[in-house]
């Protein structure tokens, strides 16, 4: 296992968290609902936002617009989606809770629709983001822990779909979970990363945050003790 001061190296990890399940029926029935074109890639993605500062739930314009100002809102305009089914709803912020933020600021369930072509994540929106993110509480963005891409797998936890590689045309590398988890991180601003079509209906929880160092720190230490052997470096 590799020492923590090369956890910018570290590409993938699953996380040492217990294992959530969503049955399968009950995300098809909330997305036949309620999952909408995820705007602006309707190709790609349908979705449905869990957590965001959001009035309307079922305005993907809206939706797309609290995703692009996930870093710059305070903690008290944070909402919960009231379309969810409560089952579902508690499940899913339980293991959020898990994750180690100080504070979760926006989170979605994602409908992959196509194959997702090898691709970075932007930066952190922009400069006033890097000054501050939450006006009670400044941070500097250019400090988050890496790997921040903090995910849950709901759905095809046993299929090889979501890779990661070090150029576009390098090796892809799928990432392996195992049986007793369905966390995992990814570095989505370092490394590229993309996924196969899936041959049916595949979900996946993302979050977006304010990360703990303190906690990442110990997560990624007792997750990399534990399943440093499906970890992924460069």
């Amino acid at each position: 296992m590799k020492n923590n001061k090369k956890l910018s190296t570290l590409a993938y990890v699953p996380l040492d968290l217990p294992k959530i399940k969503v049955p399968y029926s009950d995300l098809i029935k909330l997305f036949n609902s309620q999952g909408q074109a995820h705007y602006p890639y309707p190709s790609l993605w349908h979705s449905i936002t869990v957590t965001g500062n959001i009035k309307n739930f079922q305005d993907p314009i809206e939706c797309d617009t609290a995703w692009k100002n996930r870093y710059s809102i305070t903690t008290k305009s944070i909402k919960l989606n009231p379309f969810i089914p409560y089952n579902i709803l508690k499940i899913l912020l339980k293991q959020i809770s898990a994750l180690p933020y100080k504070v979760c600021m926006f989170s979605q369930i994602l409908s992959q629709q196509t194959e997702i072509p090898p691709h970075k994540d932007g930066p952190y929106k922009n400069k006033n983001c890097l000054k501050m993110a939450l006006k009670e509480n400044p941070i500097d963005f250019s400090e988050q822990p890496e790997p921040a891409g903090l995910k849950i797998l709901l759905s095809h936890t046993s299929v090889s779909s979501l890779y990661v590689c070090k150029t576009v045309k390098s090796r892809r590398q799928f990432i392996r979970l195992p049986k007793n988890t369905t966390s995992f991180a990814l570095n989505e601003r370092t490394f590229f990363h993309g996924a196969k079509a899936p041959k049916k209906s595949k979900f996946i929880l993302s979050t977006f945050g304010i990360i703990d160092k303190n906690r990442h720190k110990n997560l990624m230490k007792k997750s990399l003790r534990r399943y440093g052997d499906k970890a992924i470096w460069f």
